[in-house]
């Protein structure tokens, strides 16, 4: 039974195919509505938009000495806050995990920095 979502109603629009039951008797192929009873917030999840140069404008690369890339953290930081530079430093983990699992963990340690240092 495909169903797809109705603009903002809060209904699912369910299509039934046709089919024939045990008895022998057939039944028509019928689209009606029908609750959403779906949990609340589990839409797609997304990958927050990165701006080109948000981090490394402060001098953050991630081939960079830890001292180097944590001082430009805590520029970014001053700027963003703790828990957007988090979330960008998260996605740039994501995007780069099967393509480049060094600079992936980079990336994961320095967010790991930034949430015990600021407690995120």
């Amino acid at each position: 039974m495909p169903s797809k979502k109705t603009g903002g109603t809060g209904k699912l629009k369910v299509h039934r195919k046709a089919y024939t039951n045990k008895k022998g008797v057939k039944v028509k192929a019928t689209t009606f509505e029908i609750k959403d009873r779906g949990n609340k917030g589990r839409g797609p999840k997304v990958i927050p938009k990165l701006e080109a140069g948000d981090l490394t404008q402060y001098g953050y690369h991630a081939d960079k000495e830890t001292e180097v890339r944590h001082k430009a953290l805590a520029e970014a930081v001053r700027e963003f806050g703790p828990t957007s530079v988090a979330l960008k430093l998260n996605a740039l983990y994501v995007l780069n995990k099967n393509t480049h699992p060094d600079t992936a963990e980079t990336y994961t340690e320095d967010r790991e920095w930034i949430d015990s240092t600021y407690k995120v």
